[in-house]
């Protein structure tokens, strides 16, 4: 929720600490430094799925998601970025090129291109992903990952994207035409504040529906990189035992 109270994260209960890691011999990647044991059955684990973040700007999905590709061993990889590299040019300019509806065609077609083509991924997904008018990406993200939905206080987001230097096309800063020249006019804090519940009220039904749910108030991102993982991995295991037992193997593993 918008302003939902934040979710605890206990660092301790359910990790070990970093003694009992080194003592086993096994390791985080450099410049990890997190309390979760990720064992190499697990590793295996992340190997075959997918984890998609959704949520609104400011939530830290690409933080986190990275974090979590760190401690995993997973590959992250966000959606705007998949944009970029298709297209040679930042989004925004792409979005002032050719539309929205344009450029969304084009970011639905990788978002579904890179979950079917394999798994051992963290996907930072664009907020507008679950839009009304793009109702496959839903269905896609739930079919073929563990979709985990982060969210904040609004007064936390407002904070963040009013000290942040990121461009967000339509939230963050307008573009005026000023002597032939596009400069970038940071917005006040009731603006982003209108649109950020503007966006909210669009889109909050489909992200509730993620089975993982994660506030980011309160903490830094290698603990909500650690809670979320921990999440994942509990959920991964219940749902594949239920396929297992019901309805033969689950889609979401071994989808690649």
């Amino acid at each position: 929720m918008i302003n939902g109270e934040g979710v605890s994260v206990n660092g301790a209960a359910g990790f070990s600490a970093d003694a009992q890691r080194r003592a086993s011999g096994l390791s985080l990647p450099d410049g990890v430094s997190a309390n979760l044991l990720i064992t190499p059955t697990e590793r295996e684990i992340f190997k075959n799925i997918n984890i998609t973040l959704v949520g609104l700007p400011g939530t830290g999905k690409s933080t986190v998601g990275k974090e979590m590709a760190a401690l995993t061993g997973m590959r992250y990889v966000d959606t705007d970025s998949l944009v970029e590299e298709h297209v040679g040019m930042p989004v925004g300019k792409y979005i002032d090129k050719v539309g929205r509806p344009a450029f969304y065609v084009l970011q639905d077609s990788l978002l579904k291109t890179t979950l079917l083509s394999g798994t051992g991924k963290v996907i930072g997904t664009g907020g507008a992903t679950v839009e009304e008018d793009r109702p496959d990406n839903l269905g896609i993200m739930q079919m073929n990952s563990a979709m985990v939905y982060l969210y904040s206080k609004l007064d936390t987001l407002v904070e963040r994207i009013m000290t942040d230097d990121t461009y967000r096309p339509g939230l963050s800063h307008d573009v005026n035409l000023i002597d032939g020249v596009e400069v970038l006019i940071r917005r006040s804090p009731e603006q982003v504040r209108a649109e950020l519940i503007n966006r909210y009220n669009r889109r909050h039904k489909a992200w509730e529906t993620a089975p993982i749910k994660r506030s980011t108030d309160g903490q830094n991102p290698n603990q909500i990189a650690e809670g979320t993982t921990k999440d994942v991995l509990k959920y991964v295991r219940r749902t594949s035992q239920i396929a297992t037992r019901f309805q033969g193997p689950q889609r979401l593993i071994g989808n690649a």
